[in-house]
């Protein structure tokens, strides 16, 4: 067990927790609205003992078509205001949430992209349906020189019905990222039963709180507080903290 994640009294989080899969980027998708709402998340996490984190708006076709410039330019403006306010030590890296949609495969084959660190990809697609040849869309990332991880496999109701596509997509090249919040209750049952089983498999292999609002932070907070949670995830942050430098 890595030093670092000893958890220090009065923080939940180990101190070598690297977030990799948020929304807290304000006014640029469903997510934080605002600067100060920003802030407000950020002060909360870095209570909770977080110091680095990977912000991942979501870039979707006809919905939030954010540029790498555009998300550039968010991220100047967050850590200006930070820094105004003297706020201490936090690590602030911009990446995206990417939807496997028409769009995405216009931005692949531009390159015009923002993997989380080195050449791994966040990725998504919808939660009732794949997008249609999502494994030829799974190769082509692959191509292009990405690895692409799926954000939340356990919350995409359709695969609940096979599991043998969660070996398929794994076999395909694709990594798995847990999101926290799938080992409460937050997304029901069914997700939470579906993820603890992936857990049991070995499936995952990051994880990431893909905190959206305060809501989100409050189910964070509680579950943090739960000795179960950290035995079953503390390898995934042990993974997470090799892969942003």
């Amino acid at each position: 067990m890595l030093n670092i994640f000893r958890k220090k009294k009065g923080r939940l989080f180990p101190s070598g927790y690297i977030d990799i899969h948020n929304h807290i980027l304000p006014g640029i998708d469903d997510g934080s609205p605002d600067v100060e709402t920003s802030i407000y998340l950020l002060e909360e996490l870095r209570e909770l003992g977080i110091r680095k984190l990977v912000f991942t708006p979501h870039v979707m076709e006809g919905v939030w078509e954010n540029s790498t410039t555009d998300i550039a330019a968010t991220l100047e403006i967050l850590e200006a205001e930070w820094d105004t306010r003297n706020r201490d030590g936090f690590s602030l890296h911009a990446a995206a949430e990417y939807m496997m949609d028409e769009g995405f495969l216009a931005r692949l084959e531009r390159r015009d992209l923002l993997p989380i660190s080195g050449n791994i990809l966040l990725v998504e697609m919808s939660f009732v349906s794949p997008p249609m040849h999502l494994y030829k869309t799974i190769a082509d990332i692959q191509v292009a020189g990405y690895r692409p991880l799926l954000a939340h496999p356990e919350r995409y109701f359709f695969l609940h019905q096979d599991w043998e596509e969660y070996k398929k997509l794994r076999s395909a090249g694709c990594l798995f990222q847990l999101n926290m919040l799938s080992m409460s209750h937050y997304y029901g049952k069914e997700v939470r039963n579906t993820a603890l089983q992936l857990l049991k498999k070995g499936y995952y292999h990051y994880i990431g709180s893909d905190l959206h609002h305060e809501r989100h932070l409050h189910q964070i907070q509680k579950l943090a507080e739960r000795k179960e949670f950290w035995r079953k995830v503390e390898p995934l942050m042990e993974n997470n903290s090799q892969l942003v430098r």
